[in-house]
């Protein structure tokens, strides 16, 4: 089944919204089965998302408005991260890593407490035909 563009972008703009005020968690370790089961301790980012998290989509396209830099939590290798609700229920999960393979590309991949995470972008997209 295919989504139209249309679609997709409405299909986009519903999932973004849901994260209006919420915030993009990084962690180490392995993905778990449910994000639900991330281990607090495995955080090593916590990312404030702004009031209104994303522009408005297009062809199912939606990329997020400004994100601000945080220090690293604890030491370590992002291997996932969690876009999550206001109320902190997760909307979308993926992968981290260096390469286009990754959902989320960072330049960097190894972090000591402190060392500062800025993201020059942050896109969400919704397939369709």
């Amino acid at each position: 089944m295919w989504l139209t563009p249309d679609a997709a972008s409405i299909a986009a703009n519903v999932i973004c919204r849901r994260l209006d005020g919420g915030s993009l968690k990084v962690y180490s370790g392995a993905i778990p089965p449910s994000p639900s089961k991330s281990k607090p301790r495995d955080c090593l980012f916590s990312l404030p998302l702004s009031e209104t998290a994303f522009q408005t989509a297009e062809k199912g396209v939606a990329v997020a408005n400004p994100i601000g830099a945080e220090p690293a939590e604890r030491n370590g290798v992002p291997t996932w991260f969690a876009a999550t609700a206001k109320n902190g229920d997760v909307i979308f999960w993926g992968t981290v890593g260096r390469t286009r393979l990754s959902d989320l590309v960072l330049d960097k991949v190894d972090f000591k407490t402190g060392d500062i995470l800025r993201l020059s972008e942050f896109v969400y997209e919704q397939k369709s035909a």
